[in-house]
């Protein structure tokens, strides 16, 4: 059980070091493995409020979700989760 949590402990310490870029709409958003934010860059340009707060929105949705899916690929590969096909 030890051995498990260290496990954990280290691959969270790993998945901070991992991130991805998304690109949405002319927005640019980064996110580590950690899923937190660490760059987040808007196109405002002719674009009224509502569609830039609905864009970035999904942005930050899609790079959610993207940023688990990593995250559970290492878990899987580090043999910390069961296949997931």
């Amino acid at each position: 059980m030890w051995d498990q949590l260290r496990q954990l402990k280290q691959l969270k310490k790993d998945l901070a070091n991992e991130s991805i870029t998304i690109e949405h709409q002319g927005h640019k958003l980064t996110i580590n493995g950690n899923q937190e934010i660490t760059d987040l860059q808007l196109s405002l340009e002719g674009k009224d409020q509502e569609t830039v707060s609905q864009e970035t929105e999904e942005l930050i949705n899609k790079a959610i979700k993207d940023c688990q899916t990593m995250m559970a690929r290492k878990m899987q590969a580090s043999g910390n989760m069961p296949s997931l096909s």
